[in-house]
């Protein structure tokens, strides 16, 4: 069984801040150059290099304009309070993503968690970490226990099925092969340089949770579909790590998760009719960005339940990291905690209805998900970079 634990030290997924190799992310995010986190800068690959024709002209150009230089003669910059968040500001997109990343992920961290008796299989678990580095055991967000081989056979007829939709979905499943930002962008009217600050947000997002669903995928390791049968002949390359939990699903319903959150005050408050069509909106892209993994071959349903899940749980752990202290609750932003069985109706699709309530909340509806107390992340003091981002899109939108 998997365990994913909360929100303190920079252990367990700083593994992953290799996962800041994941800032190879950024690079992935760059990867659908849709996301950007570099990409917002536009001209990142222009700005951050020259080929060797534009050195040579910039050799000579120098040469013909800098004149005399007295090096007595320079300016001073105006300096800068190490530390301040205010600082942000100065570096480029792909830098300051990997900052923030960095102490996202100190958050979190990942756990090999025993079975529930020697019989059973070993799964993960996904750890919310306290604030303070001495504070108490770390509360467990998410518990995972995979499917085994005979219930993963059993999903391949799903798989059989949803195959007769790959060209009705093919745009839609290519496009989506990286992150899906441009998806979301679509549903909430997102223009990366008319709102910079909130393009980059849903890039971090995006990180953090691939960051965290690989690190439960490595200790599950679980096979593909098309380990299991070659008639499954997926319509892209089979990525290279574990089927379950589906990391597609994760990253959708981790930024549906905060961006319902985040805009549902600008959608004209929780319960409005703008929000509900919000929050309509942005699950149903979510659950599509999902479902059409397994149309593509490359999931089984079950990896999207767990995935689902998974997001959910991040995404409201990232609303509480990203929350102003003076406008929440008392102990913090509620965040809920599940555990995954794999083994309970292993011949059931991925429905997000069962799994979900209408305004997006995870429910028990899929006896695969069992949901238990929830745990209260508080909000991050005033030196906290991720919050002073998350207070920077927000300022990016009017109020209703």
């Amino acid at each position: 069984m998997a365990t994913i634990t909360g929100i303190t030290g920079i252990t367990g997924i700083t593994g992953i801040t290799g996962i800041t190799g994941i800032t190879g992310i950024t690079g992935i995010s760059g990867s659908t150059g849709i996301t950007g986190i570099t990409g917002i800068s536009g001209g990142a690959a222009t700005a951050g290099s020259v080929d060797g024709a534009s050195a040579a002209g910039l050799l000579h150009a120098r040469e013909g304009i800098v004149g005399r230089w007295d090096v007595a003669d320079v300016m001073t910059p105006k300096a800068r309070t190490p530390g301040a968040v205010d600082n942000l500001e100065a570096w480029s997109p792909a830098v300051r993503s990997a900052v923030i990343l960095r102490e996202v992920l100190a958050a979190f961290r990942t756990t090999v968690a025993p079975g529930a008796t020697p019989q059973d299989k070993a799964g993960a678990a996904l750890h919310a970490l306290g604030p303070d580095i001495a504070a108490p055991a770390p509360a467990v967000l998410a518990r995972f226990a995979a499917p085994d081989a005979d219930a993963f056979k059993a999903q391949l007829r799903f798989l059989r099925s949803y195959a007769d939709l790959r060209a009705d979905r093919a745009t839609e499943i290519l496009t989506q092969a990286g992150y899906t930002t441009l998806y979301f962008n679509h549903v909430i009217g997102l223009h990366p340089g008319q709102r910079r600050w909130t393009h980059e947000l849903v890039g971090i997002l995006y990180a953090v949770a691939s960051a965290c669903v690989l690190d439960v995928k490595h200790i599950l390791a679980c096979h593909r579909p098309d380990a299991y049968s070659p008639q499954v002949q997926p319509m892209l390359p089979t990525p290279g790590h574990g089927t379950l939990p589906s990391g597609h699903a994760a990253e959708a319903y981790a930024v549906a998760t905060f961006l319902n959150g985040f805009l549902a005050a600008r959608a004209g408050g929780a319960g409005s009719v703008g929000a509900q069509k919000l929050a309509d909106m942005l699950f149903r892209m979510a659950e599509r960005i999902a479902i059409n993994r397994t149309i593509a071959g490359v999931h089984y349903p079950v990896d999207s339940v767990a995935g689902a899940a998974l997001g959910a749980v991040i995404g409201q752990a990232l609303l509480g990291l990203g929350a102003d202290p003076a406008t929440t609750q008392a102990g913090g932003t509620p965040v809920a905690t599940f555990a995954f069985d794999g083994m309970q109706q292993a011949d059931k699709d991925f429905v997000h209805e069962d799994l979900f309530t209408d305004a997006g909340a995870l429910q028990n509806g899929d006896d695969r998900v069992t949901l238990g107390a929830p745990h209260h992340v508080a909000a991050p003091g005033e030196g906290s970079l991720f919050r002073a981002l998350v207070a920077r899109a927000a300022a990016e939108w009017e109020a209703p």
